[in-house]
């Protein structure tokens, strides 16, 4: 489904790399690494291959 395509390339990835402990999931004390789309990547995949905005680490690196 999207909805584990997504949990995939997020939390799952970040577990997959020892990484659960500070990114892969929005909360308080993690790197705010994000991704904005033009869409619902829970109802168009696609949506991830049309960019708005990319924050790593809290800083913008990408605003459309």
């Amino acid at each position: 489904s999207n909805e584990q395509v997504v949990r995939t390339a997020t939390s799952e990835a970040a577990r997959g790399l020892g990484l659960e402990h500070r990114t892969g999931r929005l909360a308080p004390g993690f790197d705010a690494d994000l991704l904005l789309v033009d869409g619902d990547p829970m109802e168009d995949l696609g949506a991830l291959c049309r960019p708005v905005g990319v924050w790593a680490q809290g800083r913008s690196v990408l605003q459309v």
